[in-house]
């Protein structure tokens, strides 16, 4: 082979020639800091024409600190690979390199760019187009030695990792493609790293992002972080400004070393209604807006499935297309006032959102909604709201304790007087009144009871962790000294907890008619058995449900009046107010003949 000869121009002009065989190599040694050929005032510039690309090109330099950056150019002889960029021998020095490909081709694929110093030396700039790094060996380092990488813009993919040492940091870092490999700043941060596609193609990241002792300010992605299954990480010490993409598959966590950082805005958004999807894990110290009441976001369009737990307060909106049941969403401390939660698909809270996660004192502030018939519907009132899970999902939003939902309950209740009468969590043993009311076919009795709560619940114990008592429904419920008239039935009871309901238990046995029926959980942490929350960490320890009362009355179908007996006052109810007597799912002449049937039989 020809030998070739290189011309290097910088403060003055030095001819070095190299054979085939050898690696090439451009020694830069100026004398002084004076600003000679034309070059910027503290600046140095090498221009390099690489003649075989499978050398390891080398820029060793010698000159003194105080000059600015070094601007290296490598232009490619042929399309193939040139094998590592080298940049030695100068120390706490800015280095900016540029590399070209052959003629107006995109340069061949680089299996490296690094400093072998001794000292710290910045790369405050590098552009290519073409691949870097190997994609045989995407877990070796492309960019490494360096303490900050800065204004990094790379056409092409990257295969492999670009770490920073000592207190670095990644700013300014442009890949047009994907990047399969991580972005690691060991003591600094990462800022405005965009992950981008061109022509249709890239802009996916399928490696780590990890500020382990900083933050990340801006991580943009084009398409998605990370692929089903296989979520990246990332990881931040002290908070995560912007994230944005289509898709995420990750592991995000700013909680790490026990600290609570922010994460002030996230968007998982795609025009692609099968797009906008989370999978992984998010946790987080707790999620608020930046800048002031009108900038952040926290956005999923379009399925939940992996875990969210915010440690502490949830101050921004946050927007997701669907909640699954497959991972919740926790808030350790409240949810704020000025949230607005919002769940946009058609029976999009199938999973179960928990507030006050830690068990401490906090409420439920902020506004949840729901999508029902083209327009938001608020759940209300809150925390324990009315409105029945079939019409948003089948899931719940529980603050902890978890309280019994009855609009939920099979059969279907609503809250007495709660809150009204001194009685929090529902009727007093001695008042009068129920929750739900069941007819049944007088030669029938209710089977089973489902009570549903607002979360998941879980039992201690094996025994049985409710009790069950009734009394006639024409008999008081305490006589005129206070005594309970209600007997202990317990035993005549069996409890399960159904398949795939997390937030239920059923109580099975005869629910004879003519009864009004109290079913009380067992709450006593210090008993052999009781409920307690489910979905909490385990930190939290085990916490009973919130104790209440479940008042259910037993009647036969022609018992008009509800009162337990079959009197006359039947037959004048029923002409006043037909219904449906004998369960055939119509209300008509037939109903009143099997009332006066009944009300006959009976003798009264």
């Amino acid at each position: 082979m020809n030998r070739k000869s290189l011309l290097f121009v910088c403060l003055g002009v030095f001819m070095i020639a190299f054979t085939a065989w050898a690696d090439p190599s451009v020694v830069f040694s100026p004398a002084t800091n004076d600003d000679q050929n034309n070059t910027p005032s503290g600046s140095a510039q090498i221009e390099y024409d690489v003649v075989n690309d499978w050398w390891t090109v080398t820029a060793t330099c010698t000159f003194f600190d105080g000059l600015g950056p070094l601007k290296i150019t490598i232009r490619a002889g042929t399309p193939d690979r040139m094998k590592l960029v080298r940049i030695a021998g100068f120390s706490h020095r800015e280095v900016a390199v540029t590399i070209l490909g052959h003629g107006t081709a995109r340069c061949g694929p680089i299996d490296a760019i690094q400093t072998i110093l001794s000292a710290q030396t910045d790369l405050s700039g590098l552009y290519m187009i073409g691949t870097l790094g190997d994609p045989a060996f995407p877990d070796t380092d492309v960019i490494s030695g360096f303490s900050h990488a800065s204004n990094l813009d790379i056409e092409g993919d990257v295969y492999g990792h670009i770490p920073t040492n000592g207190s670095g940091q990644n700013t300014i870092c442009k890949i047009y493609g994907d990047l399969h490999g991580d972005l690691i700043a060991a003591q600094g941060y990462h800022r405005d790293i965009q992950i981008l596609s061109l022509g249709g193609s890239g802009g996916n990241l399928y490696g780590d992002i990890i500020a382990e002792n900083g933050w990340i300010s801006s991580l943009i992605v084009d398409e998605s972080i990370g692929s089903p299954g296989s979520p990246v990480n990332i990881w931040s010490r002290a908070s995560l400004d912007y994230l944005e993409c289509q898709d995420l598959y990750a592991n995000i966590d700013t909680t790490l070393y026990g600290l609570s950082a922010a994460i002030y805005e996230l968007r998982v958004e795609s025009a692609d209604p099968a797009r906008g999807n989370f999978e992984g894990t998010i946790r987080c110290g707790y999620v608020t807006k930046d800048d002031g009441p009108d900038t952040g976001a926290f956005i999923i369009t379009g399925d939940s499935l992996g875990e969210i737990y915010i440690d502490r307060t949830f101050r921004e909106d946050l927007s997701i297309g669907t909640l699954s049941a497959i991972e919740p969403l926790s808030i350790g401390h409240r949810l704020h006032e000025n949230c607005l939660v919002q769940f946009n698909d058609p029976l999009g809270l199938e999973g179960q959102m928990i507030i006050n996660a830690k068990n401490l004192t906090y409420t439920w502030d902020g506004t949840v909604e729901y999508i029902k018939d083209s327009a938001f519907v608020a759940l209300a009132p809150t925390p324990y709201y009315n409105n029945n899970s079939i019409d948003f999902g089948g899931g719940a939003v529980g603050l902890v304790p978890y309280y019994l939902h009855y609009a939920d309950c099979q059969p279907s209740g609503t809250k007495v007087d709660e809150g009204t009468d001194g009685h929090e969590n529902g009727l007093g043993e001695c008042e009068e009144g129920y929750h739900a009311l069941k007819k049944v076919h007088p030669a029938w009795s209710l089977p089973k009871v489902t009570l549903r709560h607002y979360g998941p619940i879980l039992q201690a114990g094996t025994g049985k962790p409710f009790t069950v008592k009734r009394k006639t429904i024409y008999t008081l419920a305490c006589d005129a000294g206070g005594n309970p008239n209600w007997a202990d039935v317990t035993a005549n009871f069996t409890h399960s907890f159904p398949a795939g309901e997390d937030r239920a238990i059923e109580i099975n046995g005869s629910f004879a008619p003519g009864y009004d029926y109290l079913i009380e959980p067992k709450v006593d942490s210090n008993g052999a058995d009781y409920l307690y929350c489910g979905g909490l960490d385990s930190s939290v320890g085990m916490v009973p449900i919130k104790d209440y009362d479940y008042r259910l009355r037993v009647i036969v179908a022609p018992d008009i009046t509800g009162n337990g007996l079959l009197q006359a006052d039947d037959i004048t109810a029923w002409v006043l107010d037909p219904q449906d007597a004998n369960l055939d799912g119509t209300t008509d002449n037939n109903d009143l003949v099997d009332v006066i049937n009944a009300v006959a039989e009976s003798g009264e």
